[in-house]
Parts: C-alpha cells; structure tokens; sequence
C-alpha cells in the first residue's frame, strides 16, 4: 500500500486549508468562503495572455476569459425559475 501526501500551498501556516492539489493535478480549494479572482481595468490585462485565462474587469463590471485571440464577457441573466450564464463577444 503506498501513502500518498497531499500537497498544499499554505506554507506560512495561515489559519485555513489553503489551495491543495490532487493526484490528478486538479486544484482544490477547501473552503464555504468565496474566491477572489485577479481584477483590473481594460489597460491591466496581461501583456500574453492565454487562452483560459479569467478575469474581473472594473471598467466594465463583468467577468471576462481569454479564448482563442480575444477576451470575452460572462454575463448573467436572471429568470423566473433560474439564472442562466449567457457568453457575450466582448
């Protein structure tokens, strides 16, 4: 039987479980609290991004992605009996 340890990246012994990554190189992030996501204004975007890449932009208020050359907006649209996530070309 091998033992196999999980890796974790809350070196500095910080209260709470920090982000962990599985034997399927997935990131786990053990928490009920919420994600804070990397945020800026259309002038901050990465100098290269890639696609996947996920942002907040400020100017716009919205979520935005990288793919396939260009970024994109997430918007949401609220309805009667639930939400659904509409992509929008930015």
């Amino acid at each position: 039987m091998r033992l196999i340890k999980s890796q974790n990246t809350n070196l500095r012994s910080i209260q709470g479980p920090g982000i962990k990554y599985d034997i399927n190189g997935q990131a786990v992030i053990d928490s009920s609290n919420s994600l804070l996501v990397p945020k800026g204004s259309y002038d901050e975007r990465p100098d290269v991004p890639a696609n996947g890449h996920i942002r907040y932009n400020t100017d716009s208020n919205l979520f935005e992605f990288y793919e396939n050359s260009s970024w994109r907006t997430m918007q949401s649209q609220a309805s009667d009996t639930s939400i659904a996530m509409i992509i929008a070309l930015s």
